[in-house]
């Protein structure tokens, strides 16, 4: 038996060192078809401006309380601060939903 761990232990050596996967252990491929791929495609850049935009208007909002609200089609509006309010909660809820891990 003795001979017979030479021999393997010679054999895996050699294979490694002509850059082939030893025969006692597994290969990347056959290890990797059995697992998931947890790595997650990165966010696009257009994400990555949202979130950011997002984050620049939670911290002006919380900052400022005397806040003009410019919406989506230029109509600018004086914030109350029970709306101001409304607004932080939304923009917390989107960044929570929308920008995790970005």
């Amino acid at each position: 038996t003795k001979s017979k761990v030479k021999v393997k232990n010679i054999e895996d050596k050699i294979r490694y060192a002509a850059g082939k996967p030893s025969l006692h252990t597994k290969s990347t491929e056959e290890k990797s078809a059995g697992k998931k791929d947890d790595k997650l495609a990165p966010p696009s850049k257009k994400l990555v401006k949202y979130c950011k935009s997002q984050r620049s208007n939670l911290k002006q909002l919380k900052e400022n309380f005397n806040t003009t609200w410019v919406e989506a089609n230029g109509k600018k509006s004086l914030l109350s601060q029970k709306q101001r309010k409304d607004k932080v909660k939304e923009i917390r809820k989107s960044i929570k939903n929308e920008c995790a891990g970005v």
